[in-house]
This record gives structure tokens, sequence and C-alpha cells, in this order.
């Protein structure tokens, strides 16, 4: 769980970032992981500007998914992939 609070504004908000990761390791070269998470970011300076933006604008925010796989044929090497949204 991450916590970013932000001065936006002149007002300080923030978010909860509940994130999970999961690794199985299906033999000892092969590792499936997965993740999900919620991400928020403070908005653009100009997007908060009171003649083109809106100063009442939020945090954006964002949902990550994603899947992937290592592959470690040796103890130097790691092949590493990920398929993400």
């Amino acid at each position: 769980m991450a916590n970013h609070p932000v001065l936006i504004a002149g007002e300080w908000r923030g978010s909860l970032d509940p994130r999970m990761v999961a690794r199985w390791a299906v033999t000892p070269r092969w590792t499936a992981k997965a993740y999900g998470g919620l991400y928020h970011q403070p908005p653009q300076p100009e997007a908060l500007d009171h003649t083109f933006g809106n100063p009442d604008v939020e945090l954006e925010w964002a949902v990550h998914t994603g899947v992937g796989g290592e592959w470690r044929p040796s103890e130097k090497w790691l092949l590493d992939g990920e398929v993400y949204a």
C-alpha cells in the first residue's frame, strides 16, 4: 500500500494505492509472475491553470495490471518478459 500526499493548488491531497504482486517458481529455471494495483499522480501544472485548465482537477489515477515470466538458463543469464495493461 502506497500513500503519497501532494500539494495541489495550495491544498494537500492524498491517495491510497493498493498493489499486489505474486511470483511462482514453476521450476528452478522458470518463474511466473503477475501484478496489479491502483496508481495516482498529480495533474500537470497547466491542467490547474484558471484560464485554460481546471483548478479543481483531482489526482489522476489508473489501474495497472501485468503478467510475465522469467527464464534463467544459467547463473549469469536471465530472460524476463512481461505483458501489461
